[in-house]
């Protein structure tokens, strides 16, 4: 498969949340109101104890984020663990992700730096006077994988072109629906349809292969229009109709998870021939001026009675800038020499 419809594909996984990312309802998230009205510059997270339990790992501590925010609460870097790293906590090693943000004053994003040892991606992203998305560039190592420009009339968008050079037998075509969602993507051998729902709050992908009646997987999501990335829900069922993985979630009003379930019979992580399953209830406390001050996982495991206490998270807000922040191609120049 071409390199450029993978990109496409890995960029539904993404914005469509996929099966690669169902823990994303467990991340902190962090309005940008209190932190700029208490003119917080920097934060650092740490954890105690580890997700797998108290009893395996003793309740040692290590940092696991660091957030330094613009002048309006918006973030503009970010340290985190590299996912395809088995380390718990940040080292300043190769298990380093980091990435940095530019926001316009409307809160949009107009250019992303990710970076880890692997590769390097930017993203720029260009809206007119009414808040609508009419061009975004991706580039991986420096090489243009996108060059998408979206036209739009009477807040609909008309019309999608990727300006990026495709080979000559690449007869694959990306279409957007009126509101500048992506839609559907086709290929001489494939397509994939993205079907909303209920006011777009929900999602079916639907993935076909040419010249046959079957259905290669069903996709379905949920989440809160009014926050990005906030999920309540994803289901993926295979090519023979079997529910794979469930997930629900619930936030409270900052949108920060409060109960997260998940069962996942596709992916083992523990090798134990044992369906994954996991169901945490958080507590989720603030101080007076409206910032999350910790976090607490509560577990219940099969076989005991109650709640097991399985993860702190301790946030440390500063209203000075982070001591140390990675340059650009740190740790991809280092790994790579």
């Amino acid at each position: 498969m071409k390199f450029w419809i993978c990109l496409v594909i890995s960029v539904i996984n993404l914005t469509a949340f996929s099966q690669v990312v169902v823990n994303i309802p467990l991340r902190s998230n962090f309005k940008s109101e209190p932190i700029k009205k208490n003119r917080i510059q920097s934060l650092v997270v740490f954890a105690e104890i580890n997700e797998s339990g108290i009893e395996k790992h003793g309740g040692r501590s290590g940092k696991i984020l660091e957030i330094e925010f613009d002048s309006i609460g918006n973030m503009c870097y970010k340290l985190s663990l590299d996912k395809t790293e088995k380390f718990p906590f940040i080292t300043f090693g190769s298990n380093n992700r980091f990435e940095y943000f530019n926001f316009d004053n409307r809160g949009e994003l107009r250019y992303l730096y990710r970076e880890n040892r692997k590769e390097i991606y930017h993203l720029t992203q260009g809206f007119n006077s009414e808040g609508n998305l009419i061009q975004s560039v991706a580039l991986v190592d420096d090489r243009v994988v996108s060059n998408g420009h979206f036209e739009w009339r009477n807040q609909k968008m008309i019309n999608f072109t990727d300006l990026e050079i495709k080979e000559e037998d690449d007869s694959s075509q990306l279409f957007y629906d009126d509101l500048g969602r992506m839609s559907q993507l086709k290929d001489d051998d494939f397509q994939i349809l993205l079907d909303y729902k209920k006011n777009g709050d929900t999602v079916l992908i639907t993935e076909t292969i040419k010249d046959s009646d079957r259905i290669n997987s069903i996709e379905t999501y949920a989440y809160l229009e009014q926050l990005k990335y906030h999920y309540t829900s994803y289901t993926f069922t295979n090519e023979i109709g079997e529910l794979e993985i469930e997930m629900k979630v619930a936030y409270d009003a900052s949108g920060n998870a409060t109960s997260y379930d998940l069962i996942n019979r596709k992916e083992n992580k523990y090798g134990s021939g044992k369906d994954l399953t996991v169901s945490y209830r958080i507590e989720n406390i603030y101080d007076d001026r409206e910032l999350l001050m910790s976090r607490r996982f509560y577990s219940t495991e099969e076989g005991k009675e109650g709640e097991i206490l399985v993860r702190i998270e301790h946030n440390i807000y500063n209203s000075g800038p982070l001591i140390f922040k990675f340059e650009k191609c740190a740790i991809f120049d280092e790994y790579n020499y």
